[in-house]
């Protein structure tokens, strides 16, 4: 379900060489998209706006936007409800929040993300990392960032086959 939203949006995504064009995240375990975002570097002419980054940026404007959000005063008594509640993404969880972004979340991708677009995930703290796609230049073909030991968050990639 993820990876086809991911080529969905990919079609109407421009081409961007190296750079995943297009990106979804979500849960695999209940189907569930988080966020998705395609690769706006040329309509932007913002050279770091790769389809990770957009993705990673809408988890987070998310995660500001409930944090931000005025508590409601759910018994028009005055006093409003100000219990923290977890990511949008975490709500029907039964762990407690880590405190990183977008942890847990499974990310897919038409084309292997780039060296800066991989450590942004492995700063997110992903779960794991679907793409159809290899690069040359890719973080995962090329240097294996998601698995590097010195690095103090790893996560498993999988390249799939789409038949």
């Amino acid at each position: 379900m993820c990876l086809q939203a991911a080529m969905q949006l990919k079609s109407n995504a421009a081409d961007t060489e190296n750079r995943a064009r297009a990106v979804v995240m979500g849960k695999l375990q209940t189907r569930k998209i988080v966020a998705q975002a395609a690769d706006t570097t040329s309509e932007s002419g913002h050279p770091l706006r790769h389809a990770v980054m957009n993705c990673i940026a809408l988890v987070a404007d998310r995660e500001v936007a409930r944090l931000t959000a005025e508590p409601i005063d759910d018994n028009n008594t005055g006093e409003s409800n100000s219990v923290p509640v977890k990511r949008s993404h975490e709500l029907c969880e039964d762990r407690d929040v880590g405190g990183y972004l977008c942890e847990g979340l499974d990310v897919f991708a038409v084309r292997e993300p780039c060296v800066m677009c991989t450590m942004a995930l492995v700063h997110s703290r992903i779960g794991r990392l679907f793409f159809v796609e290899q690069s040359p230049s890719g973080g995962i073909s090329r240097y294996a960032m998601h698995s590097h030991k010195a690095l103090n968050h790893n996560f498993t990639a999988f390249v799939c086959h789409l038949s």
